[in-house]
């Protein structure tokens, strides 16, 4: 479907928000919900407050299959819209990203061209977020789309294997962050926000979490 979970919504959200991406490609745009989302926390929250594209400071591309999907919604919040198999247009691409989205895409790519997909996105993007089914379940090609097929069910050992990963718990998904720039910008960010919690609620605890990573190095 052109669509997804809403439970994973704010998880995804999370990971793209504080990845600070400047540069975005979002392959299987669907209908456009985190095209339309990583557009609004990444532009309207950064101060500027600012509405007009044309003052727009981020890149936001786009690879969707079915051309069908595509409406004046994704032209707007996307900077470039490719229509296409990701697998055939990646590797083409001149642009370099801070952040591929691979959300709720990678279990309808065969398992072999997914994996050089992400050898592939490596090559142009810091980093590589998957989000697939915990459960894998068949689907046929609906909305006469074929690009909707499910093709692959990838386990936790099997995403580890396409690179330097890693995961965020959720139930109902396996998500995980690819690429080791972007992994050790998460780890940076889940870091502080450990000292945060501990700062708030146990600042008696403050100086020895200091010491314990000091310990680390």
């Amino acid at each position: 479907m052109p669509s997804s979970r809403y439970e994973q919504i704010s998880k995804i959200m999370e990971i793209i928000v504080n990845l600070k991406p400047k540069s975005v490609l979002d392959i299987g745009a669907g209908f456009g919900k985190y095209g339309v989302l990583t557009r609004e926390y990444l532009e309207l929250w950064d101060e500027r407050y600012e509405y007009d594209k044309s003052t727009w400071q981020h890149r936001i591309d786009a690879i969707e299959g079915h051309g069908r999907y595509i409406t004046p919604l994704h032209e707007y919040v996307y900077d470039h819209i490719y229509v296409g198999d990701a697998t055939q247009i990646v590797p083409t691409l001149q642009a370099q990203y801070d952040l591929t989205l691979l959300i709720d895409i990678f279990e309808h790519v065969e398992r072999e061209a997914g994996r050089k997909l992400v050898q592939d996105l490596l090559k142009i993007s810091k980093g590589v977020l998957i989000c697939v089914p915990a459960r894998y379940g068949e689907q046929d090609a609906v909305f006469d789309n074929p690009y909707e097929i499910h093709r692959a069910n990838w386990s936790v050992d099997e995403l580890k294997t396409l690179g330097t990963t890693v995961f965020v718990p959720d139930e109902n998904k396996r998500i995980c962050i690819v690429g080791e720039q972007a992994v050790r910008r998460w780890e940076q960010y889940q870091r502080a926000k450990i000292r945060q919690r501990i700062k708030r609620y146990f600042p008696a605890l403050t100086s020895i979490y200091r010491k314990t990573l000091k310990g680390k190095r």
